[in-house]
């Protein structure tokens, strides 16, 4: 077997190997794409969640404005938009559909709607106002 070793690289069986700088360079490389790769992955997560923060106060706000037309009244709390099943007077038959006003939504452990970035959404009953309880996103 004909080993020799140079100061420029490691040779065995009369092939050159890897030197530790081009490991490095290699390695600094495949770190640099993956943060480039995490970065955006991490952006659209982001833009997904903001998509969908707009989407649920939209339904928020129009179930606010379907209670306010069945009950003629504000609701006190976004909560009972939950916990309340829809009933629709039509002359002197009411009419009760097998939903809540809010659906689908995830929830904190006191039944209270949560936005796509954890946080309650803050509700106003005075005014009927819905927005966003994480900061940043308050005024949408």
């Amino acid at each position: 077997m004909d080993k020799t070793f140079s100061g420029s690289g490691c040779y065995i069986n009369g092939q050159q190997g890897r030197t530790l700088l081009e490991s490095l360079l290699v390695l600094i490389m495949v770190a640099f794409f993956l943060l480039i790769a995490v970065e955006k992955f991490w952006t659209s997560a982001y833009m997904a969640r903001e998509a969908a923060l707009n989407i649920e106060l939209a339904n928020i706000r129009r179930a606010v404005n379907l209670y306010i037309i069945t009950k003629g009244k504000l609701p006190e709390s976004l909560k009972q938009l939950v916990k309340e099943q829809i009933v629709i007077p039509k002359h002197d038959v009411l009419v009760r559909m097998e939903w809540p006003y809010i659906q689908n939504m995830s929830l904190d452990n006191e039944g209270y709607p949560l936005d796509p970035f954890g946080n309650r959404f803050v509700y106003d009953a005075k005014s009927g106002k819905v927005k966003s309880g994480t900061k940043g996103y308050e005024m949408w």
